[in-house]
């Protein structure tokens, strides 16, 4: 009976051994193919980037582009005060292409959000621009104060006929200098709000904030 019990147990061992062996196997398989499709997906195909378009016009560097809200228009910026409306898709109307003299160093540039219509144009000489492309006109032409001539960044609200102006003045050795913020209504073309900051240098560096609203 002994014998008998151990005779089974190794016919058992065996079957065991024969059915771990079987999983192995089978386990490598799976896993082979799954690192196959992994490195299937890793593999990424060649990109080729072919030019639409080529623009040229600019006599100076580039200094700055945008795109439209629409997508369907390209304003670009040079240092020699010029400003250049494009178009790239050949289904899309020309109409809107233009050049713009600004006079000044061209520091900022933004379209309006809702209309696709107004490009807004910030200079070195606290200029700022409203172009209408249709119209293909400077609607209205606002200026900061002198104490800040650079028009770094405009931005349009994407909900309101509102933007906001950011201006530096000019630094010295003494002073960091002066820095604002300034909110315009589109309707008006007037200034809502305004916010100063000062910045000195002296034993230790602080910030004074100023609010002031129109």
């Amino acid at each position: 009976m002994i014998q008998v019990l151990q005779h089974n147990f190794l016919e058992i061992g065996m079957m065991l051994r024969l059915v771990l062996c079987v999983l192995k196997h089978l386990v490598g398989c799976i896993a082979t193919e799954n690192l196959g499709e992994i490195q299937q997906e890793i593999e990424f195909p060649e990109v080729k980037v072919d030019f639409q378009e080529t623009f040229l016009g600019h006599t100076s560097p580039i200094s700055r582009s945008r795109f439209s809200a629409s997508g369907n228009n390209i304003a670009s910026a040079s240092l020699d005060g010029t400003v250049r409306i494009w178009t790239y898709d050949s289904s899309t109307p020309s109409s809107r292409n233009a050049t713009i003299y600004c006079g000044a160093e061209i520091m900022s540039l933004d379209w309006e959000c809702k209309s696709d219509r107004l490009l807004l144009i910030g200079t070195a000489d606290s200029g700022i621009k409203a172009w209408n492309v249709d119209a293909k006109r400077v609607v209205c032409d606002l200026s900061t104060t002198p104490e800040f001539p650079s028009i770094l960044d405009l931005k349009c609200s994407p909900v309101e006929p509102i933007f906001v102006s950011a201006a530096a003045s000019k630094r010295n050795v003494d002073q960091i200098g002066f820095a604002s913020l300034t909110v315009w209504n589109m309707k008006t073309w007037k200034a809502m709000s305004f916010l100063w900051v000062k910045i000195h240098r002296q034993s230790h560096l602080f910030v004074s904030i100023t609010m002031a609203r129109f």
